[in-house]
């Protein structure tokens, strides 16, 4: 069909072609021009349209130049494709026939520099021949379509110029003489148009043999320039190392001119020796890090190329089988982001220790610059040497000087260049990434039946049967051994084997009989988890160490690789099932110390048994197969395998939800029902043909299930430690309750305050339970949300595609200057999940912490809610500048917004800064603490709480007021219990005239001592201060440590009770009465009622 439409197109386009038309020229357009611009007769609505077509015409006859000269490019290469070709041909044979060497280009002996920079041009060659293959390999690539596909387009060429008519004669008005122009013009363009594709699509063949040819060269001189390039740098490793070796000789032959009477300069020579080895090592990490930067530049390149091409492939090609095993070809071949990762890691290892390096080699740089300083400090006596000695001690301190010149400026080339090469990595890692998450996306929708061979099902058995890696084992046996991590493997297993019937018995005595709540223990948890684990361990880790062993002795072997990730793969599977199996046990962890439900442990366990055969095993073979058959998704063996895991997941989750133990279980039972949906599509996909979709999912339906497992087992073991820390101090503060009532009840004293206190504790313990509740449930989310996202993220293009929309973009200090980090909806999302967790992390760690800080340690309550408060302020801090940087709200850009608050708090809150500010100061200085009793303002009260605005304080009437912390801070403010939490009281008692003051100040001595509130060091002190108008006043005092107003009632009470039985009156005010005898005074006897007695 396309012959056909290009046959027409000729035959059409030369009929139109072989017809007498007139031309224009961009002369006769100019002439025009002006006559338009000139003519009177016009308006400018006439004018203006006129103008516009003679401009398009201008443009028409410029593109059809354009055209013109494409067009005799295209001549040019039919008719000397031949001959480029075969130059092409002659430059490779040529290329072939003399091998680069070092000696061709640089002589017998080079030099060190001129080594370096022969490397420097090659180089810079070997970039240009890169880029020159890129662009060569992308033209020949290209596969146009649409619009610019050429034969559609002289299609569509061919019929413009049928549907264009001929221009009009002209009659000689401006007008038609315009139009005409123009329509000449548009033919002209049209014309030379269909001239250039029909070119273009005779020397299509002949551009393609050039380009082919001319990348063959490109090959053939980017492997020369590699051949070349190693030659160079193993010419240069050589070079340094003679050089050095000349240097060091030379050294010693400097310092042997000196007897050994100065040891101090044989020492000046060795440390001249180190910095020339120095030098050495510096400059093989130089080159070493520049191949590195090479190799990733390199590969990076590589990537982003095939992924271009592959991308234009799979336009042209579409979604079909074979491109498929090509796309599944590249996947495998891709890059290990860990291994990169860890490259990175070393590297900037590598640059904190030459930065140090760099810090004392410019130090002692210094310390040399000046000569005689440097030589009379470290040699004190050099002046008296001799003629010989000194010259000799000059020469090594030049080249000191020298060596550390060098050395500096090698070890800053060394930072710049590791800083370029982690940016290298970061560019790989990036291109990786994306070239990945095209396949993989591609892949999924790509069915392919190829794995329904039965040839190749027995294939892949008879490789698993294969007893060569086995052997090969055998064969390197005493190398494993003296592996470290082999024999460390081989003593835990034999560990395990030896004390199997000792973990059995210790788990039997753990967890053999129930459990009473007051012998629970997070420490009884830890060992009934950790008695699981080495029970389930032994199968499991022999299977992981014979991995272990074929990995490290299987060399580059496909075989023997797939047996050692099958054998990893089913061990992995084997531990996670058996430790399962022994947590749900009728004597396991879970349901003696973690209290599951009876139950619903059942339902989980029923099934595991035939689980824990069948899924390592379908496992195992799944890996090995996809090991060696990766570019066909494992093939039949590996398609059974995974059909086999989908079919168990399914039964599982079905079995699980049938057995009604989930109905109340809202989250237990989404997750059920995702594994059971997952499951079933993961077995339909094989059914269908896409086995890459069913192997990409189920891996994810895996490691999703296994931390969904993981998170929820750590969450309620941390519930159930919680509850027992709750208990305990439940339990202890009733006693210290029970206790405290007996004790008040035998001395007969007021309690109220300090049942007060105890149950105000006992409230915060109780308030535990919610707290903890709520941030485990906000955690067990927020860590499953990420868990999920990590591992689904490659599997759901539509959580990719979150990554993809692009909100705004930000500076990023940790990217080279000049590049943004683009800020998507995904991050946006991500900063809100920390903005949630911190909320939750604010409002319910707090608390936690001075709970525990209750039960163990001995810290004061203002203390604990000190610690308590940071800790807030802290939590809020990290998190708001976590999500603050994820969106990319950096210092430096709010650095106005801080500029106009300072404005803003300087006349409008500054009163609320103050405050906040002095509540950031009483809680780092605690002069004030809760539990203090203060006095301010004229009010005396306890604090009771310390905000961020103000302080909390509890009078003794039971009013709460708020005192701003700025008040607190500025203020005077008295602490009675700052230093010391002892209060002196001081009583007054006033007797009568008259009475024993020696006795009545024995006795208040002794009613204080007599308290058992009242404190013996110091001791009570009475007093006699003063004769007074009605009585003679003494004064008692002594000190106490709580419940001061108590303590002054019970004391006056006492005083007035002894002093009563002693005989000695309270002095009262006597007082002249004054009659108004003004008139007289009647009087009235009245007689005292008789009391008659029985």
């Amino acid at each position: 069909m396309p012959l056909i439409i290009l046959l027409a197109s000729l035959a059409v386009g030369s009929k139109v072609l072989a017809q007498e038309a007139p031309t224009v020229t961009a002369g006769s357009l100019g002439t025009l021009e002006d006559a338009v611009r000139e003519a009177t007769a016009l308006t400018d609505e006439e004018r203006a349209p006129l103008l516009l077509d003679l401009q398009q015409a201008a443009q028409d006859l410029a593109r059809a130049k354009q055209l013109r000269q494409e067009a005799d490019s295209y001549r040019r290469a039919m008719e000397t494709s031949t001959d480029e070709v075969e130059r092409y041909n002659d430059l490779v044979r040529g290329m072939d026939e003399a091998p680069p060497s070092v000696e061709d280009r640089l002589g017998s002996d080079p030099d060190l520099e001129d080594i370096e920079a022969e490397l420097d041009i090659v180089e810079a060659r070997r970039r240009s021949l890169a880029e020159q293959r890129t662009t060569a390999l992308a033209a020949l690539g290209d596969r146009s379509s649409g619009d610019s596909d050429p034969q559609q387009r002289l299609a569509a060429v061919t019929a413009e110029l049928e549907a264009l008519q001929a221009p009009p004669a002209a009659d000689g008005s401006l007008n038609a003489r315009v139009s005409a122009a123009a329509q000449t013009a548009e033919q002209q363009r049209l014309e030379a148009e269909a001239e250039m594709l029909k070119l273009r699509l005779r020397a299509t063949p002949a551009i393609n043999a050039i380009r082919t040819a001319k990348l063959a060269w490109l090959d053939a001189s980017l492997a020369r320039a590699d051949a070349l390039l190693g030659a160079l740098r193993e010419a240069a490793a050589t070079t340094r190392e003679s050089a050095a070796a000349r240097r060091i000789e030379e050294t010693r032959r400097i310092a042997g001119e000196v007897d050994n009477s100065h040891p101090d300069v044989l020492a000046l020579a060795e440390e001249n020796i180190s910095l020339i080895r120095d030098q050495q090592r510096l400059a093989d990490a130089l080159a070493d890090a520049r191949n590195d930067t090479a190799a990733l530049r390199d590969l990076s390149e590589y990537i982003e190329e095939d992924y271009r091409l592959t991308q234009r492939r799979l336009e042209v090609a579409g979604l079909e089988g074979k491109l498929g095993q090509v796309m599944m070809t590249r996947l495998a071949s891709l890059p290990d982001k860990r291994d990169i990762q860890r490259g990175t890691a070393v590297r900037n290892e590598q640059l904190a220790d030459v930065s140090v390096n760099t810090i004392d080699t410019d130090e002692a740089l210094r310390q040399s610059t000046r000569r005689s300083a440097y030589l009379r400090e470290r040699f004190p006596n050099f002046e008296d040497w001799t003629r010989v000695e000194r010259r000799v001690l000059d020469r090594l301190y030049e080249q000191r000087r020298d060596l550390l010149r060098e050395k500096l400026e090698a070890q800053n080339a060394l930072l710049r260049l590791l800083v370029d090469t982690n940016q290298a990595a970061a560019g790989l890692i990036e291109a990786t990434e994306a070239y990945e998450a095209f396949l993989t996306g591609n892949l999924l929708w790509i069915r392919s039946y190829r794995f329904l061979d039965p040839a190749e099902l027995v294939a892949q058995l008879w490789s698993l049967l294969d007893p060569a890696p086995f052997l090969s084992v055998a064969s390197h046996w005493q190398q494993q051994l003296r592996n470290p991590a082999t024999l460390l493997g081989l003593v835990l297993i034999a560990l395990l084997l030896v004390n199997r019937r000792r973990i059995l018995a210790a788990q039997q005595a753990l967890l053999g009989v129930p459990i009473r709540p007051r012998e629970e223990s997070p420490r009884k948890i830890a060992s009934g988890v950790a008695l699981g684990v080495a029970r389930s361990a032994l199968l499991p880790g022999f299977l992981l160490l014979t991995a272990w062993v074929l990995a490290s002795a299987g060399g580059d072997s496909l075989a023997t690789e797939g047996i050692a990730r099958g054998l990893g793969t089913a061990g992995a599977l084997i531990f996670g099932l058996q430790l399962a199996m022994s947590v749900t046990a009728r004597v396991g962890t879970g349901r003696r110390l973690l209290k599951w439900n009876n139950q619903k442990t059942d339902a989980v366990r029923r099934d595991l048994p035939w689980l824990s055969i069948v899924l390592p095993i379908a496992a195992g073979l799944s890996a090995f197969a996809r090991t060696g058959w990766g570019e066909k998704s494992g093939g039949a063996l590996a398609a059974l395998a995974t059909f086999t895991v989908s079919l168990a997941g399914l039964i599982y989750s079905v079995r699980l939800l049938r057995s009604g133990q989930f109905s109340g279980d809202t989250l237990g039972k989404f997750f059920l029902r995702a594994a059971a949906l997952l499951s079933g599509a993961a077995a339909f996909m094989h059914l269908s043909g896409q086995l890459f979709a069913a192997h990409l999912y189920l891996t994810a339906l895996g490691w999703s299930v296994a931390a969904v497992a993981l998170t929820l087992f750590v969450m309620n073991v941390l519930q159930r430690i919680i509850l027992i820390y709750r208990s305990r101090l439940e339990r202890r503060q009733r006693e210290e309750l029970r206790a405290q009532a007996e004790a008040e009840a035998a001395s007969d004293t007021d309690s109220e305050r300090d049942n007060q206190l105890s149950e105000r504790d006992i409230d915060a313990v109780a308030s535990l339970s919610d707290a903890q509740g709520r941030l485990l449930g906000a955690l067990r989310l927020a860590a499953l949300a990420t868990l999920l996202w990590f591992i689904w993220s490659p599997a759901l293009p539509a959580i990719t595609l979150l990554e993809d929309v692009t909100l705004w973009s930000t500076a990023d200090p940790t990217l080279p200057e000049g590049e943004l980090r683009p800020v998507s909806l995904a991050t946006l999302i991500i900063a809100a999940l920390v903005v949630t967790l911190t909320t939750l992390l604010t409002r319910h760690v707090p608390p936690l912490v001075q709970v525990l800080l209750m039960e163990y340690a001995s810290v004061s309550a203002g203390a604990r809610y000190a610690i308590g408060m940071l800790l807030q302020y802290v939590i809020i801090g990290v998190g708001a500048s976590v999500s603050l940087g994820l969106i990319g709200f950096a210092w430096s850009k709010v650095q106005w917004l801080v500029a106009a608050l300072g404005v803003g708090i300087g006349f409008g809150l500054q009163e609320i800064v103050a405050n906040f500010i002095s509540g950031i100061i009483l809680l780092f200085e605690r002069p004030i603490r809760v539990g203090d009793v203060i006095s301010v303002s004229g009010y005396d009260g306890t604090v009771v709480n310390i905000s961020a605005r103000a302080t909390v304080i509890e009078t003794f009437e039971g009013k709460e007021l708020l005192i701003p912390n700025k008040d607190l801070i500025t203020g005077v403010v008295n602490n009675w219990s700052l230093t010391s939490s002892k209060l002196r009281i001081v009583i007054p008692v006033g007797v009568a005239y008259g009475s024993d003051v020696r006795k009545a100040m024995r006795i208040l001595v002794e009613v204080a001592r007599d308290h058992p509130a009242i404190i013996d060091d110091p001791a009570p002190v009475a007093t006699f201060e003063d004769f007074g108008d009605n009585a003679l006043t003494l004064w008692l005092r002594c000190y106490a440590e709580s419940e001061f107003i108590h303590r002054w009632t019970e004391l006056r009470t006492d005083i007035y009770e002894r002093l009563n039985k002693a005989g000695i009156g309270i002095a009262f005010p006597q007082r002249d009465v004054h009659l108004d005898a003004a008139e007289p005074i009647p009087v009235q006897l009245v007689e005292r009622p008789v009391v008659e007695k029985n």
